[in-house]
């Protein structure tokens, strides 16, 4: 399967279980059974509870969770991830559910959308480094319609200990590079949310530092009339 292929997994071929690895806790969801879902991120997707369901991009879905919560709340989704299990996995919840969710095979350092959305959500799933990071900014930017929302996680590059140094974006480095991709800052902040653990650890979980952005694009003055 090639880069940007899409799984369309509804629309073409039979429903089917995945099995396989449990999820890790705290951390973006790799894959999941139909049985056992991923879990939507809930206080990021509280960003767009006062949004009117239209279109939406979930650039680096994982498993889904985020992108099949945003179905259910009757957003039309289109899921992008570099990684084919875990597409497969979100298929599998998809299809279990009942849900049409559109999914793509891509890397969002060099993918481009065929259309705009009206949501453009990304739950700690920038690249590592910054030129990969401002690659994906221009395809968030690329990817917005008019006046569309950008909500975005990802770990805190300050505060994070088990990364190297640069892997992960900073606070500052983030909001100049949504503003350089022409978007308007509306929300950045840090929060603290459970940190990853690996499977079988019983300790309880530790909690660690996240950025949390909303971030808007220009209303198409120019194509309003006005």
């Amino acid at each position: 399967m090639t880069e940007g292929q899409s799984y369309q997994a509804l629309r073409k071929t039979p429903c089917q279980t995945l099995i396989t690895w449990p999820i890790s806790i705290g951390m973006p969801c790799i894959a999941a059974t139909a049985a056992t879902p991923c879990p939507p991120d809930t206080p990021l997707l509280a960003h767009t509870a006062t949004l009117t369901p239209g279109t939406a991009l979930d650039l680096g879905c994982g498993a889904g969770g985020n992108a099949l919560e945003l179905v259910r709340r009757g957003w039309r989704v289109t899921g992008v991830d570099i990684a084919p299990r875990a597409l497969a996995s979100a298929r599998a919840s998809a299809c279990a559910r009942g849900l049409e969710l559109e999914l793509v095979l891509g890397d969002s350092v060099t993918w481009r959308p065929e259309i705009r959305y009206d949501l453009v959500l990304s739950s700690y799933a920038l690249p590592v480094g910054a030129a990969a990071q401002a690659a994906t900014y221009a395809t968030i930017a690329a990817a917005l319609a008019p006046g569309g929302t950008l909500v975005l996680a990802e770990w805190d590059g300050e505060r994070t200990t088990w990364a190297g140094p640069g892997e992960l974006v900073t606070a500052a480095a983030l909001d100049e590079g949504i503003v350089a991709a022409g978007l308007r800052v509306e929300r950045l902040e840090r929060v603290l949310v459970p940190a990853h653990r690996h499977r079988g650890d019983e300790s309880p979980v530790p909690r660690e530092a996240a950025l949390v952005l909303v971030a808007r694009a220009a209303h198409d003055i120019l194509g309003s009339g006005h």
